[in-house]
Order: structure tokens, then sequence, then C-alpha cells
């Protein structure tokens, strides 16, 4: 066998950069369906979209994704984490305490009274969120 060169090889152009955040799916990436911010509990819409989910709005709880980490204008890609921790400086979670989803998206360290009853997850530390999205109870 005889080996031969037709060419030099060269590195191609790069590819598009990948999502950003844990390996393993943890992160999804959408559409965010309005102005959205970071660390904001979100649902998916039958189009794709995500938007804030609210502990008394029945059908976003039924759908929820994840927590939003990244921020997007309405129409623009947003990333979704669905599993693993999540940290932010800014948040002063009592550590060993569950975390609740609360109006507009919002997380809380006190469960709701009416609505729906949907776990986020553990705070590990102050600045530490281990998610553990768990199906929505529904209160009476």
């Amino acid at each position: 066998q005889e080996l031969v060169l037709l060419t030099d090889v060269q590195q191609g152009p790069p590819g598009p950069p990948g999502i950003p955040g844990p390996a393993g799916g943890q992160v999804l990436q959408r559409s965010a369906g309005m102005d959205t911010s970071a660390l904001l509990v979100v649902y998916e819409d039958l189009f794709g979209a995500v938007w804030p989910a609210d502990h008394d709005v029945e059908r976003g709880v039924l759908a929820l994704l994840g927590v939003t980490v990244s921020a997007a204008t309405g129409g623009q890609p947003i990333h979704v984490q669905r599993m693993g921790h999540i940290d932010d400086a800014g948040w002063q979670w009592l550590p060993g305490v569950r975390v609740f989803l609360s109006a507009q998206g919002r997380l809380t360290q006190t469960p709701p009274q009416t609505g729906h009853d949907v776990l986020i997850g553990t705070a590990l530390s102050a600045t530490r969120l281990l998610l553990n999205i768990q199906d929505p109870i529904e209160l009476e």
C-alpha cells in the first residue's frame, strides 16, 4: 500500500458555540416569550417559548420546564436549567430548607398557601440551589 498526500490539511472554521452551563443536557435552549431575567421558574408553551410560571396558574405549573440561567428579550434564545445546582451570589437562602415556586416565576422558601405547591429544590447553602423539580400539588 502506498499513501499519497493530495493536499495539506487545514483547520476549518469554528462551529457555533454550544449551550453554556453544566454538561449532560442539564441546560436547554428555548425562546423567551417575553423579556425574561435569569433565575426565574418558567414553563414552555406549545410553540417552544418559555414564560414565567406562577403557583396560582395551572397551565404554567403543569408545563414547568426549569429555572432560567440567562436573561433574554422576547423572541431571543434563553437558557433553562432542569437539574443540578445553580449558584448566585445575590441569594440568601437558609441552608437545608426547601425552595418553592412563587408568583411570576420567583423562588421562595415559604410554601404557598393557595394555588399549587411546587417544590423546585433545596438550598444547599446561602447561595446554592440544588434543583429537584417535583410535580405540582393542588392546594384547596
